[in-house]
């Protein structure tokens, strides 16, 4: 084979080499940079071919949770035996959640209060004690339950509370206005007190107890929905032809007021005096509360007052004690108060 001379070679190449040179360029822009003629392609997809929308696992927090709300349920039911509330422990350690809370009397758990608070131990024996109250607020209608109590009474023997009580006293003699300001009243008044409150000038939250005498009653219906729970009633002793009776049963009695836990259940705390007090005295406290509170429903809907637990801060002891012989029936007609608590329930229905 006969090869070109190598004269005609170089002078082909030259003429190239401007070909070559922009070929090469444009080679090495293409890597140098990403393409950007890329056109997207959308297949179309039909409604059998759609993908379902990715699992998502439930959380953590909301299983556990379940769990727990099942686990509980599933512990109540155990505890709704009839035997369940008849368990004892066979020895004097036992674990609590396996029996229902042991009960004892009044005079062992004030005892024992005693002795936590002893000058070895918590150095409290100027310390109140406290009953726990666990009320039950069901009526013989699955839907409707009692409303909150209230009351105030005196207690057989009384201790110091340090608390300031302030009254304002609605009479029309001079006289009982005298005696109502000799005894330490806030407010004494007739017509013209009345008058402050309605128009704004005195509010209710300056005093804590509105005590009245029958004869200005008829003027004293403006105050009712200013006053609403403390306006003057006979059941509750915030209204008597005695002013002397009614300071002397607010400033040194005992003023109580529940709370709703729920529908059905009701708490309330109530002191029952100091532990320096005897046995006895505490005792005849807690009888004259549970007195009190029995009155405020009626018989026939069961036991009011479901538990009592004794505490005396700062001890974190809490020891249940035995209702059967203060809660006892002995009547079986209602009691006035629960009579007047009905009445207004039913008023305050038919307004609405």
């Amino acid at each position: 084979m006969k090869l070109p001379p190598l004269s005609n070679m170089a002078t082909s190449i030259t003429a190239l080499r401007p070909v070559l040179l922009v070929q090469l360029r444009s080679a090495l822009l293409q890597r140098a940079t990403p393409s950007l003629a890329v056109t997207p392609v959308r297949w179309k997809v039909t409604k059998s071919q759609k993908l379902r929308t990715p699992h998502v696992a439930k959380e953590k927090e909301k299983w556990v949770k379940a769990k727990a709300v099942r686990l509980e349920k599933e512990k109540d039911k155990s505890k709704e035996h009839p035997n369940w509330m008849n368990r004892k422990p066979a020895d004097d350690v036992w674990i609590r959640g396996r029996y229902p809370p042991q009960c004892h009397a009044l005079e062992e758990c004030v005892q024992r209060h005693k002795e936590y608070a002893h000058p070895s131990m918590f150095d409290n024996m100027d310390g109140l004690v406290y009953a726990d109250l666990e009320l039950n607020m069901s009526t013989k209608k699955k839907t409707k339950f009692m409303r909150n109590i209230s009351s105030t009474l005196m207690l057989p023997h009384t201790f110091e509370e340090n608390v300031v009580k302030k009254c304002a006293v609605f009479c029309k003699t001079s006289e009982d206005q005298q005696k109502a300001r000799d005894l330490g009243a806030l407010y004494v008044g007739d017509a013209d007190l009345i008058k402050q409150i309605v128009d704004g000038i005195i509010d209710k939250s300056e005093f804590d107890f509105a005590l009245a005498t029958p004869d200005i009653m008829v003027e004293m219906l403006v105050l009712r929905g200013i006053l609403k729970d403390m306006f003057p009633r006979k059941s509750r002793g915030n209204m008597s032809s005695s002013v002397e009776e009614m300071m002397t049963l607010f400033q040194q009695g005992v003023t109580y007021t529940s709370t709703k836990h729920s529908d059905a259940v009701g708490k309330l705390q109530v002191p029952l005096g100091t532990l320096n007090m005897s046995t006895e005295q505490l005792e005849e406290n807690f009888s004259a509360y549970m007195e009190s509170i029995k009155k405020q429903k009626a018989p026939k809907l069961g036991q009011f007052v479901s538990q009592a637990v004794l505490i005396a801060p700062p001890s974190p002891e809490r020891f249940h004690v035995e209702l059967e012989k203060y809660m006892a029936d002995t009547s079986k007609q209602k009691s006035a108060m629960a009579d007047e608590d009905e009445e207004e329930e039913d008023e305050s229905e038919a307004r609405n």
